[in-house]
């Protein structure tokens, strides 16, 4: 048990590093963004976000009503198999905290991408912005660093592709 929280470490950060690439037959500038995630059941009408403002705006509140399907439709799916999109909303967009309305987002703002998003191949659709700031919830808390993209003048949250 004690090499626990060093098995959870690894796999968080062999999701956030910039190696690996897969590839698609779509560019993200021609591609239609894929939103939810199989099996989830429940589907919300999310308008479009015109801003990353807009965006970090509608996560807030999605968050804090514990609307995992509103969430899910902000994340640009492209290129990132089914089987690793619940694990990207547990670890990245911290459903499990937000899920049963349990928390609250502290702080968020609209900040230039930091140096380890630019000109990656990690994400199908490449950040032009990022939301930053910091949440809490039952048993935890943390820093948000989520990388926001636009396609077709719409904005979303980027996924990471798992690492290979």
């Amino acid at each position: 048990m004690k090499h626990v929280p060093l098995v959870l470490l690894l796999i968080a950060l062999a999701g956030c590093g910039t190696g690996g690439s897969t590839s698609t037959d779509q560019s993200p500038a021609d591609a239609e963004p894929s939103a939810g995630v199989a099996g989830s059941g429940v589907s919300s009408s999310l308008p479009p976000s015109k801003s990353p403002e807009d965006l970090a705006a509608a996560y807030k509140a999605a968050f804090e009503r514990g609307d995992k399907a509103a969430i899910e439709q902000m994340v640009y799916w492209e290129g990132i198999p089914a089987d690793h999109r619940d694990w990207t909303l547990r670890a990245v967009f911290n459903i499990r905290f937000a899920d049963g309305v349990h928390g609250k987002i502290l702080t968020a703002e609209v900040v230039d991408p930091e140096a380890v998003y630019l000109n990656s191949d990690a994400y199908p659709l490449p950040a032009s912005k990022m939301l930053s700031g910091s949440w809490t919830g039952d048993g935890g808390g943390g820093d948000l660093r989520i990388p926001i993209g636009e396609i077709n003048g719409q904005y979303y949250f980027c996924a990471r592709k798992p690492a290979r």
